[in-house]
């Protein structure tokens, strides 16, 4: 019933924030193709695709996380986590799509340069775009806080530097307006080299993921020794790990006394796992009992 009741909780959560990543990203988009359309800045372009492929990576999170969080059943045993992991390596693609096209544009810009027009305006749809942007990181923050999901921390994490870039764009037209015309398209070039550098951070955290990179270091001490101050438990050795979703799925060795009974055994591996849960309720846990006496070669 706990574990039924912290699924809702986690499930209502990351659902709330994908949803508003998505609306966020949408408004983005229309906000910010008006400003590039009364502006024809290269750098509210850069910042129109990036917004853009921010909406493409939203959706994708939007569907993925929905489906990651389908229960397990008989064709997926360990449950549907690796969805949002797929969803994330085709987003990184499509982000690097986006760059390049946005490189190509400001290199255009740069060597035949388009006249700039109503900056005001672009002011007016980066200004609100900034807004828009610390109103969804403030809804992530309480999210983060209440459920941990590292996905919506990465979703944070990525707005967050939005948050930088936006401000960068919003600066870069302040300066237009005073002559500063040949700062435009190299604005649009460091925003595509932070595209692309997001885009290999997500490719490299979706392959981990897909190819079952085990915890850190940090993670699996905590459950070696939750596991090791149950009481009756002699060593806690050999823990294997690796995340599906915002699953983690863990299996490790527990040494008891020889004459432990069965009964006993099975009671001590429910304690570890539960102690285990304790401090990551969303765990996956399967416990092997071993005698203490017995010396194996596990590897």
């Amino acid at each position: 019933m706990q574990e039924d009741n912290h699924h809702k909780h986690y499930a209502f959560w990351i659902k709330l924030a994908s949803t508003a990543s998505v609306v966020t990203a949408s408004l983005l988009v229309i906000v910010k193709t008006w400003g590039w359309l009364q502006t024809h800045s290269v750098s509210v372009l850069a910042s129109l695709i990036d917004s853009s492929a921010d909406l493409i990576v939203s959706l994708l999170s939007f569907l993925a996380i929905r489906y990651a969080l389908k229960p397990a059943d008989d064709d997926h045993p360990f449950g549907h986590g690796k969805a949002e992991a797929l969803a994330a390596l085709a987003q990184a693609l499509m982000i690097t799509g986006s760059a390049v096209y946005l490189l190509l544009s400001a290199l255009q810009q740069m060597y035949q340069p388009r006249p700039l027009e109503t900056l005001e305006l672009g002011i007016w749809a980066m200004g609100f775009s900034l807004f828009m942007t610390l109103l969804l990181l403030s809804i992530q923050r309480v999210v983060i806080a209440k459920t941990g999901s590292l996905a919506i921390q990465a979703d944070s994490l990525h707005y967050a530097t939005d948050l930088l870039s936006n401000g960068a764009v919003l600066l870069t037209i302040v300066l237009l307006m005073y002559g500063w015309t040949s700062i435009d398209p190299w604005v649009a070039l460091f925003v595509a080299a932070y595209v692309l550098f997001s885009a290999w951070k997500i490719a490299m955290a979706s392959f981990d993921q897909l190819m079952d990179k085990q915890l850190s270091v940090e993670i699996e001490a905590d459950m070696l020794a939750a596991a090791q101050a149950v009481e009756g438990v002699v060593r806690a050795h050999h823990l294997r790990s690796r995340q599906s979703g915002a699953t983690f799925v863990v299996q490790l060795y527990i040494d008891l006394e020889p004459n432990t009974p069965l009964h006993e055994s099975h009671r001590l591996g429910d304690a570890v796992r539960d102690a285990i849960r304790v401090l990551y309720p969303n765990t996956d846990v399967l416990v092997h009992e071993e005698p203490a006496a017995i010396q194996t070669s596990l590897s």
